[in-house]
């Protein structure tokens, strides 16, 4: 029964510590978050992730049990701490880019997913209305051929059509 609260305790320990807000880890400083894992009598590091000064994500390594390396992602932000680029790894290898750009609201504009050897796999460009809200995303395939277009409307609550926020 010892073991079985223990374990608990540890798992509770664990939830806590992924669901560790960007405010918080900016407020106590954090710059390394380790995840441990006890399956019986073994122990190992499952995760680790690592953060900049302003709380944002700059590297995230998922382990396996033997300590190597399974995945890797890897993050840059630009300087109002907007995401521009993140890698992911498998086994060392590059698997994935997306390169994220903004205008000047800092809005995303663009979305280009790379597979891992540098080729477009599909582009999301998004456009704003004049309040700044989301109103298109448009989704390209790795020939640039138009695949979705996704629009979205908001409302103030009231049912009038007249009130849409476009």
């Amino acid at each position: 029964m010892k073991q079985v609260k223990c374990i608990l305790f540890f798992i509770l320990i664990v939830i806590q510590a992924n669901a560790q807000s960007k405010k918080n880890i900016k407020k106590f400083n954090i710059k390394v978050e380790t995840e441990y894992i006890q399956e019986g009598n073994e122990n190992y590091k499952s995760e680790q992730t690592i953060y900049d000064s302003n709380g944002n994500e700059v590297e995230w390594i998922k382990y396996n049990k033997d300590g190597s390396i399974k995945k890797k992602r890897v993050s840059k932000y630009n300087k109002n701490n907007k995401l521009i680029e993140q890698s992911d790894f498998e086994n060392n290898q590059l698997v994935k880019k997306a390169v994220y750009s903004y205008n000047n609201f800092d809005e995303k504009i663009s979305e280009i997913t790379f597979d891992g050897n540098n080729q477009i796999i599909k582009k999301e460009i998004y456009s704003y209305n004049n309040k700044g809200l989301k109103s298109e995303k448009k989704v390209y395939d790795k020939n640039d051929k138009l695949i979705s277009v996704h629009t979205y409307q908001y409302y103030t609550g009231k049912h009038s059509s007249e009130n849409k926020n476009e």
